[in-house]
């Protein structure tokens, strides 16, 4: 019954949080007038999305290359970044050619946000964008009254399904890959930039990583067994943690340290003497020690040399595992 109530509850409180969307469009080298097109069209757009219930980010609002010249490439970039990776969906206004929009879109794809390819009919559009993996879906339109139509349209049949979709993922906890991978790198004092360069990406987004947890869904497999092998870690405890890689090694200790008790009949005190100041010793390694390779299953034999050690010093003295 609770489980269902705190599901219910997070259903709840994620539908009152707007969905969000981005609108890719060209910015940079558009001449006056069409600048303004643009421009006009996309606030349009935002005032069409605020009626179902979607909250538009335009990034000329923030970041336009001629009101916000001043604005540095790489706080551009940070900024509308973060706004594409934590969104609902990417609008792309395909009405000139754009590096940018390329960007935004494999930003997208790499972070499951669905695209929408606003195409005027009798433009060439790249196959490259076209092409990618995104979950797509292509809106041809005549002239901006038919795009604003075609667009209320698509906003009535899937405003439902992506409020479904941010309903059952829920408010999700971020996994702390990063923060791992920081913790790990510091305490082997490897520099940021020469594991950026292990990885062949700049030092910025290593930084990236490690300080926001949205980013951690941009990290590949790839990457975390190249960290993993570079820094002498199981891949598991940059995935999940510690617990994780010694839960199978846990339970195999305490299988060696069982078959040990039925063999020389030792006492159940005994027995939970030694399990519980084996398992006090490691809650306290948990973390960069467990992490590493040099945790490991406690065989029969070293329970024994344990078990010996702990019936000679039962005068008082701690077993030191």
């Amino acid at each position: 019954m609770r489980m269902a109530e705190a599901a219910l509850k997070n259903i709840t409180e994620t539908n009152t949080i707007p969905l969000r969307a981005y609108l890719a469009s060209a910015l940079t080298d558009l001449n006056e007038d069409d600048r303004k097109k643009v421009y006009d069209i996309c606030r349009q757009l935002k005032s069409l999305c605020a009626r179902h219930g979607v909250a538009l980010y335009l990034p000329f609002e923030h970041t336009d290359p001629v009101a916000h010249a001043d604005i540095s490439a790489p706080a551009v970039y940070e900024r509308d970044r973060k706004q594409v990776v934590t969104s609902d969906l990417l609008l792309v206004l395909c009405a000139a050619a754009s590096y940018g929009v390329g960007q935004e879109n494999e930003i997208a794809a790499d972070h499951g946000v669905p695209v929408a390819y606003l195409v005027q009919k009798g433009r060439c559009v790249s196959r490259m964008l076209l092409g990618s993996d995104t979950q797509k879906v292509v809106i041809e339109y005549e002239d901006t009254p038919d795009l604003l139509a075609k667009v209320t349209e698509f906003l009535s049949n899937d405003v439902p399904s992506l409020q479904k979709k941010r309903a059952a993922i829920g408010l999700t906890q971020p996994l702390q890959v990063g923060q791992r991978i920081h913790d790990v790198r510091e305490r082997s004092d490897v520099p940021r930039k020469a594991l950026a360069d292990l990885l062949g990406v700049d030092e910025q987004k290593l930084a990236r990583i490690e300080e926001n947890s949205d980013e951690e869904t941009s990290v590949t497999v790839g990457q975390l067994r190249d960290v993993a092998n570079y820094l002498n870690l199981d891949i598991a405890y940059l995935l999940v943690g510690a617990t994780s890689v010694t839960d199978e090694r846990t339970r195999r200790s305490r299988d060696n340290l069982k078959c040990l008790a039925r063999e020389d009949g030792m006492s159940f005190q005994d027995f939970e003497a030694l399990w519980e100041g084996f398992l006090k010793t490691q809650r306290q390694k948990i973390g960069f020690v467990a992490a590493t390779r040099d945790n490991f299953v406690v065989s029969k034999e070293q329970w024994r040399t344990w078990y010996r050690q702990m019936l000679n010093k039962q005068n008082g003295l701690n077993l030191e595992f």
